[in-house]
């Protein structure tokens, strides 16, 4: 069950959501304003591997929800 971002089209708030099924994704409708919204490419950050030392968030992406 992947988690999609999508983005409004209307007013550009962007939101998660959890899909069931693949290839049946709904026509999505933005929690905000209620007007349609598109799937967008989703970011991720990686704050270490093994060949670098571990970097602090501000060094290479903002740091994700919860964690400062």
């Amino acid at each position: 069950m992947p988690i999609y971002e999508f983005r409004c089209k209307e007013c550009g708030h962007t939101f998660e959501r959890l899909v069931f099924a693949t290839g049946s994704m709904e026509e999505e409708r933005c929690p905000r304003c209620g007007r349609e919204a598109e799937r967008i490419l989703s970011s991720f950050c990686n704050f270490r591997t093994s060949a670098t030392p571990l970097r602090t968030p501000s060094q290479s992406c903002s740091s994700p929800k919860g964690f400062s």
